[in-house]
């Protein structure tokens, strides 16, 4: 079975490659965001086992089926005022983001050279990447439906156009929140490490 699962995953990343190296034959390759995902993906396994597959069914799977079932079960769409909200609130969320990003690299570098200090802050690297580029992807759909666009070959199909942007934008923070809390944990192991080095003055208490 994991024999067969890493054959599986070493084709994809095969085939990923020949159509990137495709794609880029057209279009310059410094907007190239391939190597985030594959970074973040990478970060998605257990480490006894090496397998990928539970992690990604619950960051990538879930949020889908949650999707899915608020927007055709329930019959749950994105209102303009709710789409201007999550872009708001995006809006400042995505720099607040980045500043964390930067401020991974206030660590002492002495602190780096543990290994396991040096792994939790390349994951937290590479977790936070991702959440930004799902942070612009999820702002250009939501600028794009602010500028209610009138395509006349859509026309008629205003429900269809509805139901893939409420099932896209609530996957997308699905997708979002879980990488958070990732994050989140990533963070408290680091900070953890590091009040390891820390020795507490017991004199200064109070």
């Amino acid at each position: 079975m994991d024999k067969n699962y890493i054959e599986f995953e070493k084709w994809i990343f095969k085939k990923y490659n020949k159509f990137k190296k495709w794609v880029f034959k057209y279009i310059s390759s410094k907007i190239d965001i391939t190597k985030i995902l594959i970074d973040h993906i990478k970060t998605l396994k257990n480490n006894k086992t090496k397998r990928r597959i539970k992690d990604l069914f619950t960051f990538f799977i879930i949020p889908l089926i949650f999707a899915l079932v608020i927007v055709i079960l329930f019959n749950g769409r994105l209102s303009s005022d709710a789409s201007n909200s999550i872009l708001l609130a995006l809006s400042i969320f995505a720099p607040i983001m980045f500043s964390l990003l930067i401020s991974i690299y206030s660590i002492n570098r002495k602190r780096l050279t543990k290994q396991r200090t040096h792994k939790i802050v390349k994951e937290f690297k590479n977790n936070v990447s991702f959440i930004l580029v799902l942070c612009l992807l999820s702002l250009f759909f939501l600028i794009i439906d602010s500028l209610n666009l009138s395509i006349s070959f859509l026309t008629g199909l205003g429900w269809l156009y509805n139901l893939l942007y409420s099932i896209i934008i609530i996957y997308l923070l699905g997708v979002i929140g879980l990488t958070l809390l990732q994050v989140l944990k990533r963070w408290n192991e680091l900070l953890d490490l590091m009040l390891e080095d820390i020795k507490p003055d017991e004199e200064n208490i109070f």
